[in-house]
């Protein structure tokens, strides 16, 4: 006994209206909230003028403060610090590009090129 649903069909006229009332909805505004760390990070091409200007990082932190950005100087600091793009290093040191290295890389590579002439002998019998 299962009874089946009634379809309920739609006319072109009330698809339009569908529409017409999705298109009238307000746009919704998403706010992202970011940490202290974010913000500076953000903030920090105008913390940048500023010290251009002659600001200190006391001046503009205590400035920060004023307008609802509470930041102490050591913070502010810090995170601009953290900012930064850091150098890559090579994570294993290699041999010292002095000239006198790569002479010897040098010599090391032509003499192995030199060996590429290397035939092997028989196996001895006590191996």
């Amino acid at each position: 006994m299962t009874a089946k649903k009634a379809q309920m069909k739609y006319t072109d006229t009330q698809i339009s209206e569908f529409m017409e009332k999705l298109r009238a909805l307000p746009k919704i505004e998403i706010s992202k909230s970011h940490s202290k760390q974010e913000t500076v990070n953000i903030l920090k091409k105008e913390i940048a003028d500023l010290k251009k200007r002659g600001y200190t990082l006391e001046q503009i932190s205590e400035s920060l403060t004023g307008i609802g950005l509470e930041v102490s100087t050591a913070t502010l600091k810090n995170y601009l610090q953290r900012s930064k793009p850091t150098k890559q290093t090579p994570k294993t040191e290699t041999m010292d590009q002095s000239p006198q290295a790569s002479k010897v890389s040098e010599k090391f590579i032509s003499e192995a090129v030199d060996k590429s002439t290397f035939s092997p002998r028989p196996d001895r019998h006590n191996i």
